[in-house]
Formats: C-alpha cells, structure tokens, sequence
C-alpha cells in the first residue's frame, strides 16, 4: 500500500494514486499514464 504521484508537465497533468496497486508498480503507473492521457481531447 501507499502512494504514488506521476506528473505530466505536457499535459499539466498530476495523477495520484492510494492504496494497493496490481504488481508491477512502473508498468501500472505507465499504464494509468498513456490511458488518461489518451482520453484528454488535445
């Protein structure tokens, strides 16, 4: 458990994440990453 914070100055995007995460922690994050960013209408 814990927390984690991915910054994205391109986007001027914080994601913060608490609590447990599946496994891999870094391929997570990345993941969380590319989808959120994904979603943004640029």
């Amino acid at each position: 458990m814990g927390q984690y914070t991915a910054i994205n100055p391109s986007y001027d995007l914080v994601i913060v994440r608490l609590g447990p995460s599946p496994g891999d922690y870094a391929g997570y994050m990345s993941d969380i990453m590319s989808r959120v960013t994904g979603a943004i209408d640029r």
